[in-house]
């Protein structure tokens, strides 16, 4: 399913956070080391690749302290060609928006590489939530940039305390996708890359499926924002809840691998709601 990486993405920010305390406690003697990136390539990859280049220099991530959890965020900056768009960007919202003014999405991403040369860390340009960009304004922000200005796109990357060696290169890619809701056809942006394809159906008479996977991720989501809410509030004993909610969580992963139908635009809309109000929650 194109959609199950989302869900799934979402649910195992979940799982690390329920017990990102001991992460905490377990790391604390090296998660305060500086990581650097350096670009493999200023070029972006995707079908956004002609209208915005790296800038080539180094990049030091900023470790930050979180309640009970920690993070990094690192910010890269994009800078502007001369080459006008070939579309209108009114209109044109980060990915994840889901309204009847929007007549497409676009997205960053980043693929973080080790010493070695293998991808550690990986944020697609299609992503949203936890494992999209920081800040959505960081993406529209672009859209406003003039010829030889610069923009910054940043991401919380918490897997960085995984890595003794914290120097990585990296390759920014990117996603734009061109639909008109109000006529209900959709035109995609030709590029090299698979990144175009339309991701929302409009058959609903083919997603049943999706209304059980739905309720079903929904009440996994409330049942955790009220055990999160116990352990913030320092209730010790809600810490045992957090096993049964990890046993649910690979309940509800069954059930997202099960699901054969396509999202409607409505039940992608929804998705968005839940998700954020997990977010939200948490932050």
């Amino acid at each position: 399913m194109k959609h199950l990486n989302l869900i799934l993405a979402t649910i195992c920010c979940l799982a690390l956070a329920s017990c990102g305390k001991e992460s905490k406690d377990s790391n604390d003697s090296n998660e305060n080391v500086n990581v650097t990136l350096t670009p493999a390539s200023t070029t972006i990859k995707g079908n956004l690749k002609e209208y915005f280049t790296v800038v080539d220099k180094s990049y030091t991530a900023k470790f930050e302290e979180n309640g009970d959890f920690s993070r990094y965020i690192i910010s890269i900056e994009l800078e502007r060609t001369d080459v006008p768009f070939k579309f209108d960007t009114e209109g044109v919202d980060p990915v994840g928006t889901v309204d009847e003014d929007v007549n497409g999405n676009f997205g960053i991403g980043i693929d973080i590489i080790d010493a070695d040369g293998n991808i550690a860390i990986s944020r697609s340009p299609k992503a949203d939530g936890f494992y999209g960009v920081y800040d959505s304004d960081d993406l529209r922000d672009l859209f406003l940039l003039d010829s030889g200005e610069t923009g910054r796109v940043r991401w919380i990357i918490r897997e960085f305390t995984d890595y003794e060696n914290k120097k990585f290169t990296f390759k920014v890619s990117s996603y734009l996708h061109m639909e008109k809701h109000s006529s209900g056809s959709s035109s995609s942006v030709n590029s090299d890359e698979d990144v175009t394809g339309g991701e929302m159906s409009e058959d609903t008479s083919s997603s049943s499926h999706w209304d059980s996977v739905l309720d079903a991720y929904e009440k996994y989501v409330n049942e955790y924002i009220a055990v999160y809410k116990k352990v913030q509030a320092g209730d010790a004993s809600a810490y045992t809840k957090l096993a049964s909610l990890t046993e649910k969580y690979q309940e509800l992963g069954e059930q997202l691998e099960n699901a054969e139908d396509e999202m409607t635009v409505s039940q992608m809309a929804r998705l968005q709601k839940i998700s954020a109000k997990l977010a939200n929650a948490i932050q």
